[in-house]
């Protein structure tokens, strides 16, 4: 029988302000054009555009064993005639998205770009929704987008939005059968050790 959960967000963010104690950025930073809604119907997202290597790494988080997490992700492409997005070329210009229980050793949970690239996991040449759940996480564990390569600050631009990072912790319905399932448990080996001391 498994106990009940509740999901519990360990970390929000829609972007709306730069939060640099939550995270770290290397080639963006947050960013909208009130003029184009059409690339930036939420207002804030985190833009990448900077030349080099592009990530967001969220800090370590005590999500649990069965984390998730929630995010809103545009890469463009050549269909779509954003001024912002220009889509990438080729697999090591899109973005890969990944966790870490120790900051070492990285996991891959997708790769996001445009659709006429082969080996993504989800098509994201538009804002996409993407929600993944059942996550190993552990008690310090951190999320990365990366863009290991790009075309420089013309190109291969993608943004994120939206960002729910949760874990599941028990109930308190949980907590109290866990608690009292304990006490019985001591109480019983109590009553066995005073029945073996007074044979």
């Amino acid at each position: 029988m498994s106990s009940a959960t509740t999901a519990r967000a360990a970390f929000t963010d829609n972007f709306d302000t730069f939060n640099a104690s939550a995270y770290t950025v290397s080639g963006g930073g947050v960013f909208s054009d009130p003029d184009d809604t059409q690339a930036f119907p939420t207002g804030n997202a985190l833009y990448f555009g900077g030349d080099g290597q592009r990530s967001l790494v969220v800090a370590p988080l005590a999500v649990g064993s069965n984390a998730s997490i929630s995010f809103k992700i545009i890469t463009g492409s050549y269909n779509r005639n954003y001024n912002y997005f220009e889509g990438q070329d080729d697999l090591n210009e899109t973005v890969n998205l990944s966790y870490s229980n120790d900051g070492i050793d990285w996991i891959s949970l997708g790769q996001y770009g445009p659709s006429d690239i082969g080996g993504i996991t989800t098509a994201t040449d538009d804002w996409t929704t993407i929600s993944l759940t059942g996550i190993a996480g552990g008690a310090s564990t951190s999320f990365r987008f990366l863009q290991i390569s790009n075309s420089g600050s013309c190109c291969d631009n993608w943004a994120v939005d939206d960002l729910s990072i949760g874990g599941a912790v028990p109930e308190p319905a949980t907590w109290s059968l866990m608690i009292g399932g304990f006490g019985m448990t001591g109480a019983a080996l109590r009553r066995r050790r005073e029945t073996l001391v007074t044979a």
